[in-house]
């Protein structure tokens, strides 16, 4: 890096931050001297030091570079142009695996089908999730004595 470079940089540096145990004149002598590398960073630069190569503190973060993947954008319009055509084998195969025992596949599926229960809906519905999950256990669910209760009492009825 030229010495312009440098003096540019060290120009952005905080002279209020906090540095650790050095001042702002020592990170800028420091930098001047070579014992500290310096790059562009935001909101300030990055400083380095160079024997012990670890960040100083009060550094910069380094500056992001969004690039574009070319590989990326090719797998995206693979998947724009095919989706729709391979949407029925897919799902062919999401009820396979469900049907199988594949409970990952079943928890997926419901999620898509119900949507993922919030803890409100989880109070108002508790009577039809409990049917719901008893009619996969093989009972029957018994009345529930009082709807308006705060602690539901839900009986399960294990006779058929």
């Amino acid at each position: 890096m030229e010495n312009q470079e440098i003096e540019a940089l060290i120009e952005k540096l905080d002279p209020t931050r906090d540095y650790g145990d050095r001042s702002y004149k020592e990170v800028v002598d420091s930098v001047r001297e070579g014992r500290l590398s310096i790059f562009p960073g935001t909101p300030t630069p990055i400083l380095r030091d160079v024997g012990r190569g670890v960040t100083v503190k009060g550094t910069g973060a380094p500056l992001v570079v969004k690039q574009t993947d070319t590989r990326k954008k090719a797998w995206a319009s693979i998947f724009e142009e095919r989706g729709p055509s391979d949407a029925d084998a897919v799902y062919d195969s999401l009820i396979n695996s469900a049907m199988t025992g594949d409970t990952k596949a079943q928890i997926y599926f419901f999620d898509r089908l119900f949507g993922k229960p919030r803890e409100s809906r989880d109070t108002q519905n508790a009577d039809v999730l409990a049917n719901f999950f008893a009619s996969f256990a093989g009972t029957r669910m018994a009345q529930v004595e009082e709807q308006n209760v705060q602690n539901n009492d839900i009986i399960i009825d294990m006779e058929d």
